[in-house]
C-alpha cells in the first residue's frame, strides 16, 4: 500500500534548501511542510514550489513564523507588527497557490495565559 508521508523542509542542518528536499525524497517521503521564516534560514521561500517540484515532493503546506504570535492578542506595537508579518505571509502563499497556510502558538509563552484571548461564554 502506498502511503503519502510529509515532513517539515528543515530538519536541523544548514543545507541548502534543495539539497533538503533532495534526501527527503530520497527517505521515501512524499511532500513537505514549508516554513516561512524568511529571516532566519530561507529567505527564497517563495522557491519553494519549483525545488519541491525538481525533487518529486509535493508541498503540504506552508508553515508560517511562530515566535511572537501571541503578540495578535495584545493591542500593542509587536502585536501591529506581527500581524504585517501574517499578512506578507497569506499575501506570499496566494501568490505562490499554496493550499494552505498555518502558524501555531509560541508554546514557551502559551503558558502565560494572561496575553491569551478569553473564550466564548456560550449561553
Amino acid at each position: 500500500m502506498n502511503m503519502d508521508m510529509t515532513i517539515v523542509d528543515w530538519f536541523g542542518y544548514n543545507l541548502p534548501p534543495q539539497e533538503r528536499m533532495r534526501l527527503i525524497k530520497e527517505a521515501g517521503f512524499t511532500g513537505i511542510i514549508g516554513v516561512m521564516w524568511t529571516d532566519q534560514f530561507d529567505n527564497d521561500y517563495k522557491s519553494f514550489p519549483e525545488y519541491a517540484r525538481n525533487a518529486g515532493l509535493n508541498i503540504e503546506n506552508m508553515h508560517g513564523l511562530w515566535v511572537g504570535t501571541n503578540e495578535l492578542w495584545t493591542d500593542s506595537l509587536a502585536g501591529q507588527a506581527f500581524m504585517g508579518v501574517v499578512l506578507e505571509n497569506i499575501k506570499s502563499v496566494r501568490f505562490l497557490k499554496f493550499q494552505h497556510w498555518l502558524c501555531t502558538p509560541n508554546v514557551k509563552t502559551e503558558l502565560n495565559m494572561s496575553n491569551s484571548p478569553k473564550p466564548l461564554e456560550l449561553e
